[in-house]
């Protein structure tokens, strides 16, 4: 899926970031495959406006999202992170995952959305993705700390996640987030020596932040 001069920005749902997208050239949109991570204050009541103070309907939130990242994203895959608001947004009418809601309104939409998923997420966001994964057909990124890659439990989590998707290595883009630049961190050689089948992954990404920059990411094509 991404080659060594891909890009993976990994963004905070904000203005800003909507805008940076929305004025990329179309060149460069195709280097480029963001991880899109919605986060719970939009669900809070708004501060100014029509609706100030009132609390928004969580379905109508996400409805507007979907929109946003049609309107400043385009028809290019992108990767969605909705670990954030699991717990604060609940069930969309008491019943449906958010995953599984945006997703819908992403396929009337036409937007190419790959779910983000980890280790410890809950039963019914692993039920989720395993869903969109079968439906979409567009595989999935598993998304993981170096605290994750260098558990004891590793191996074992690993395969119980991919048995749980149903999804096999080469449909699964590998994430490793080393979050805020640690100069303690481990290496990533030595987080790459406990993944198993390392050349079969879609792709393998590395992704750092470094304090007052962008994020950066590498992406290492393996296929």
């Amino acid at each position: 899926m991404l080659d060594m001069k891909h890009y993976v920005p990994i963004l905070r749902w904000k203005q800003a970031e909507m805008l940076a997208l929305r004025n990329l050239r179309d060149e460069d949109k195709t280097r480029i495959t963001p991880v899109i991570e919605i986060t719970p204050k939009s669900f809070l009541p708004a501060k100014r406006g029509k609706w100030m103070g009132a609390q928004p309907e969580p379905g109508k939130v996400l409805t507007h999202h979907a929109k946003e990242i049609l309107r400043n994203w385009g028809y290019s895959p992108f990767f969605l992170e909705l670990r954030h608001i699991e717990e604060a947004v609940g069930p969309i009418d008491g019943k449906v995952h958010s995953l599984s809601y945006i997703t819908e309104l992403g396929r009337s939409y036409r937007l190419k959305i790959v779910p983000v998923t980890g280790l410890e997420r809950s039963v019914n966001y692993q039920s989720a993705v395993a869903a969109v994964v079968k439906e979409d057909k567009r595989g999935v990124c598993l998304r993981l700390s170096p605290s994750d890659v260098l558990a004891p439990e590793f191996s074992g989590q690993l395969r119980k996640i991919l048995h749980t998707l149903d999804a096999n290595v080469e449909d699964v883009d590998f994430l490793v987030d080393y979050g805020v630049y640690d100069p303690e961190a481990p290496l990533i050689t030595a987080l790459f020596q406990r993944v198993p089948e390392l050349s079969g992954w879609r792709s393998l990404i590395v992704s750092l932040s470094i304090p007052h920059q962008l994020n950066f990411t590498e992406v290492r094509r393996l296929k």
